[in-house]
């Protein structure tokens, strides 16, 4: 993703979300 990340991703929703130091990334459907 090209922003580091130390977190462990989230699942919310169906969607599985990633956080960055600098951005929130969400993958799933619309």
């Amino acid at each position: 993703l090209g922003d580091p990340n130390h977190a462990s991703p989230a699942v919310s929703g169906g969607k599985l979300f990633f956080v960055g130091t600098h951005n929130v990334y969400c993958v799933g459907k619309k």
